[in-house]
């Protein structure tokens, strides 16, 4: 059978390419409902699963992380500048 594969999959999700590790997985999802499941393509596919569930969510929260912190830094950026106005202004 041609198409994604399990760790074709794994590569670019190990790679940090969300997109397409999503593109992949859609096709081998495609290519196991069109095939006959066996018991070693589920086991493969559970083994995916399990492995890529922690290191996505991971990923997930580091990127919600970055975005914290530059919500953070825009907003202090924007009262520093307010701040270096006043000291000026009183001195």
């Amino acid at each position: 059978m041609s198409g994604a594969t399990a760790e074709d999959v794994r590569v670019a999700i190990a790679a940090g390419d969300y997109g397409h590790a999503l593109n992949l997985w859609h096709e081998y999802a495609a290519r196991l409902a069109a095939g006959a499941l066996t018991e070693e393509s589920l086991a493969e596919a559970a083994t995916l699963l399990a492995w890529s569930r922690p290191v996505l969510l991971g990923a997930r929260e580091h990127a919600a992380a970055r975005l914290r912190a530059l919500h953070v830094a825009g907003v202090y950026g924007t009262r520093a500048v307010r701040r270096t106005a006043l000291v000026r202004a009183s001195l």
